[in-house]
């Protein structure tokens, strides 16, 4: 389970360090900042589709002797069966570490090492990437290391046993830290427990991964047709065509696309739970159903959501819990917009004794917010500018302008997007999020989720309809 709070933390600290945040801005600080508001234009980057299926989004940049790579898998944990749960994991880790046919794993580790060559995969819910960074004078002995593994992969026993022995040890530290646990039960509150997006794998579905399982896994996914690569290298589209089509012109496998998992059924209905966990603190999670990517309001639901809850300064639920009341240190929302529906969550951490006086205040806050309460134009337009500010400074280098743009691409946003973007944050209206709160946003049906120690959370018996959730030890 990825640790989300601590993605909050971290997503606060990066935006209190772009832009000084308050209620109310200085009108001349607010008139010269949007004088300056910095219009994201893309680079020209070049796009080629290879007789086999692979697409590469390619972006020369000279000021560095050095070439980036990250090529997109259409895999994840959402095409997962529920008998396969984690071997989307398994075998990312595996694909890196568990040699080829012609290079044993140490072998691998050696060159890699020897070129200072960064080489990572990751594995994500519908798209998961394996990653490399190189220096120019190596390309040719790093690509062949990087596409003999992608094309050979031997899944060696050692490590694929000591692959399994560490995610089997993650299983039985995964409930550690209540924040954690908060989350991944939310999750699987809102979702249900059999669905791709909440589910976690076990000891038993780890322990039955195997090599004849990974290499059936490699058949029926790995394939040129089914990848995206984004590259930032210096030399010119031609250059680099010709480094890398010796590696992959023989590479005939093709695929049929994949099929998006089982629709996720929406309903918003409250519930309250409570995991029993001893310590000081309790975390709270609050949500419910949040929206997909192409709804129609997606901008001023952005907007809406900053103002409320998406930083910890500056937001209405930020300044009334910890700057008023001083009840949580840290907290943070997200209002999602995924293929199928996201969710929309706040997160937070407070002392045993203040659990039920958080909860009421956050559904408080949001019930004002939703009829419009004091909202105000000072508001607004902080919010418009942090967003405005985190989008510019997420594309500060041009590997992460390529990978944007390959992202769009896969999820079907139009080519421009980031200024598209940029163009309907500014155009929302006061108005806008006046009018569009209230549909989308539910303080009485929310799915609260918390987990702490039961008799220290005072007033406990205020929160009705509370109900005991054993702790899932999966």
């Amino acid at each position: 389970m990825p640790k989300k709070f601590t993605f909050i933390l971290v997503f606060i600290i990066a935006t209190i360090i772009i832009i000084p945040q308050s209620h109310a801005i200085d009108p001349k600080v607010a008139a010269l900042s949007k004088s300056l508001t910095p219009i994201v234009n893309e680079p020209a980057i070049q796009i080629r589709t290879f007789p086999n299926g692979l697409k590469i989004y390619y972006l020369q940049d000279t000021e560095l002797p050095i070439v980036q790579m990250k090529t997109y898998l259409k895999l994840g944990k959402l095409y997962e069966q529920e008998v396969d749960r984690g071997i989307t994991e398994i075998f990312m880790s595996i694909w890196r570490t568990g040699g080829t046919k012609t290079r044993t794993p140490k072998e691998i580790d050696e060159e890699i090492a020897f070129l200072a060559m960064i080489l990572k995969p990751f594995a994500g819910g519908d798209l998961s990437y394996l990653n490399t960074k190189f220096l120019e004078k190596d390309a040719q002995k790093a690509l062949a290391i990087y596409f003999d593994i992608m094309r050979n992969p031997a899944f060696d026993a050692d490590r694929l046993a000591l692959i399994k022995k560490n995610k089997i040890s993650d299983i039985k530290t995964r409930n550690e830290e209540g924040i954690d646990i908060a989350f991944r039960e939310f999750y699987q509150k809102l979702y249900g427990e059999k669905s791709p997006h909440a589910w976690l794998y076990t000891e038993e579905t780890i322990k039955k991964i195997d090599q004849e399982s990974l290499k059936k896994f490699y058949a029926e996914n790995i394939a040129p047709n089914q990848m995206m690569m984004a590259v930032v290298a210096p030399y010119t589209f031609d250059e680099f065509l010709s480094l890398i089509t010796p590696h992959i012109q023989d590479w005939q496998t093709k695929l049929p696309d994949k099929k998006w998992p089982t629709k996720v059924v929406k309903t918003i209905e409250p519930s309250i739970d409570l995991i029993e966990k001893s310590g000081n603190q309790t975390a709270i999670v609050m949500g419910h159903f949040a929206e997909k990517r192409f709804n129609p309001d997606k901008f001023k639901i952005i907007l809406g959501n900053e103002m409320l809850a998406g930083s910890t300064f500056g937001s209405r639920v930020g300044s009334r819990l910890r700057s008023d009341l001083g009840l949580v240190y840290n907290v943070g929302s997200t209002f999602g917009f995924q293929t199928d529906y996201g969710s929309f969550y706040i997160g937070t951490k407070t002392k045993n004794e203040t659990v039920v006086t958080v909860v009421e205040e956050v559904k408080k806050i949001l019930k004002d917010f939703i009829k419009g309460k004091d909202l105000n134009k000072d508001e607004l337009e902080a919010a418009r500018e942090r967003i405005v500010n985190r989008l510019v400074f997420s594309l500060e280098k041009t590997f992460e302008i390529v990978c944007q743009r390959l992202t769009f691409d896969y999820y079907g946003y139009p080519p421009n997007y980031t200024a598209l973007f940029q163009k309907e944050i500014e155009a929302v209206t006061l108005d806008d999020v006046k009018t569009t709160l209230s549909k989308y946003y539910f303080p009485d049906s929310m799915r609260v989720m918390l987990v702490g120690e039961k008799d220290k959370i005072t007033d406990i018996k205020k929160l009705k309809g509370l109900k005991e959730r054993k702790l899932d030890l999966e």
